[in-house]
């Protein structure tokens, strides 16, 4: 019992610092490859992928790994509204520290019906999610679908590990987006500004007169 214990927590130390690792590359280059690669290696299961929020306050499946032989949803899965995914929410309300974990989905279908028309016909049968934040404000969710049954605490570990660190890279790389815009356009008009103008410059065909005209 002790052998298995110790083996089980070598694991969960192990799993926990190559984890970190992925998400330190994640951040580094602003790409959540690293991290869903990483989970798809070590865990047994039919999909991750995470869902961000967009500006709109629809969410759009960002990135996916999906296991071979099975079809891709990235595509398919853009633009959802709020009242879409609203199980989901549902269920991070009622949890401690918005994950949640179903085991069995048959076990829903009289307990939580909604929840069961959205994942059965998916061929999902059992999930693990997170919600991620910052500072309150909503960014999307992380999920795996259909993990074997030993290694659900582990992922459930794993996430309240690093869940916080991958919030902040999604609102970095929001935020980033945003600035790379206003830096391109000003705040209250939406007209192209300086660095629009330069990039615009550079396209011009240098062999054709050319008239500009400056305003402020």
């Amino acid at each position: 019992m002790t052998d298995n214990r110790t083996a089980t927590d070598n694991r969960g130390k192990a799993l926990e610092e190559a984890m970190h690792a992925a998400v330190e590359e994640c951040l580094s280059g602003l790409s959540f490859e690293p991290v869903i690669r990483f989970l798809s290696e070590e865990f047994t299961c039919d999909r991750i992928y995470i869902f961000v929020k967009n500006p709109t306050g629809t969410y759009d499946m960002k990135f996916e790994w999906v296991k071979p032989h099975l079809p891709s949803k990235r595509e398919a899965l853009v633009n959802l509204t709020r009242e879409t995914v609203s199980p989901y929410y549902s269920r991070y309300r009622e949890s401690s520290d918005s994950m949640f974990v179903i085991r069995n989905v048959d076990e829903l279908k009289d307990a939580d019906p909604e929840m069961y028309e959205m994942l059965k016909p998916q061929g999902v049968n059992s999930l693990v999610s997170a919600q991620l934040s910052v500072h309150g404000k909503d960014l999307g969710f992380l999920g795996i679908d259909n993990p074997v049954r030993e290694d659900v605490e582990y992922i459930m570990h794993l996430l309240r590990s690093i869940r916080n660190l991958l919030s902040v890279g999604i609102w970095y790389s929001s935020n980033r987006e945003d600035q790379a815009q206003l830096s391109f356009s000003r705040h209250l008009t939406n007209i192209g500004d300086w660095p629009e103008f330069y990039e615009y410059a550079e396209r011009l065909d240098r062999d054709r007169s050319v008239a500009v005209v400056f305003s402020n």
